[in-house]
C-alpha cells in the first residue's frame, strides 16, 4: 500500500510542478511583453544589430527573448538536476535493484556529458532553436519512459536515463 501511495503522491507532485512551471513561463512572458510591447524588441534588434555586431548586456536584458531563455534554461536545469539526484531512489522505490538504479544514475550523467559535446558540435551546423527542440524532445521522451513499467523491462530505465541526460 505504501508503494501505491508514494506513486500517487509522485504523480500529483509532477502535475502540480508542471502547472506551476507553465504558469511561471506565461507570467514572465506577459510581464515582459506588456512592459516592452509585443513587437518592440524585434524592431530594436533590427536597428541595433548590424553585420558583425551584437547586443550589449543592457540591451539584451530589455528584450523578452533574453528572459524567456533564462526561464526555460533554469527550468530545464532544475528538471535534469532533480532527475539526476532522485533517479536512483525513484528506481529502487519502484522495485529496481540498487545496482541497476545506480547504473541508471551513472548513465544519466554519461548522457549529460555526451549531450553537451554533441549538442555543441551540432549547434555549429544547425539552426539553434531546432537543436534545442530536438534536445528537449529527447528529454521529454526520457521522462515519459520513466512513467512506464520500468520493473518489467529494466532496459527502459537505462534508456530513459540517457534520454533525460540529453535535455
Amino acid at each position: 500500500v505504501e508503494w501505491g501511495q508514494g506513486l500517487d503522491m509522485f504523480a500529483r507532485f509532477s502535475r502540480v510542478f508542471g502547472v506551476v512551471g507553465e504558469q511561471i513561463i506565461f507570467r514572465v512572458l506577459e510581464m515582459t511583453e506588456s512592459k516592452l510591447g509585443r513587437n518592440k524588441p524585434a524592431k530594436e534588434l533590427k536597428k541595433i544589430v548590424h553585420a558583425g555586431e551584437g547586443l550589449s548586456f543592457a540591451q539584451a536584458i530589455g528584450c523578452y527573448r533574453f528572459w524567456l531563455i533564462c526561464v526555460v534554461g533554469t527550468l530545464i536545469i532544475g528538471l535534469t538536476t532533480g532527475a539526476f539526484i532522485h533517479l536512483a531512489s525513484y528506481a529502487t522505490d519502484r522495485g529496481i535493484s540498487p545496482a541497476l538504479a545506480a547504473q541508471s544514475a551513472g548513465l544519466l550523467g554519461l548522457g549529460m556529458a555526451v549531450a553537451r559535446v554533441s549538442i555543441g558540435f551540432v549547434l555549429d551546423r544547425v539552426f539553434a532553436p531546432l537543436v534545442a527542440f530536438g534536445a528537449f524532445l529527447l528529454g521529454a521522451a526520457g521522462f515519459y519512459l520513466l512513467t512506464t513499467d520500468i520493473l518489467q523491462s529494466a532496459w527502459v530505465l537505462l534508456l530513459a536515463a540517457i534520454l533525460v541526460g540529453f535535455s
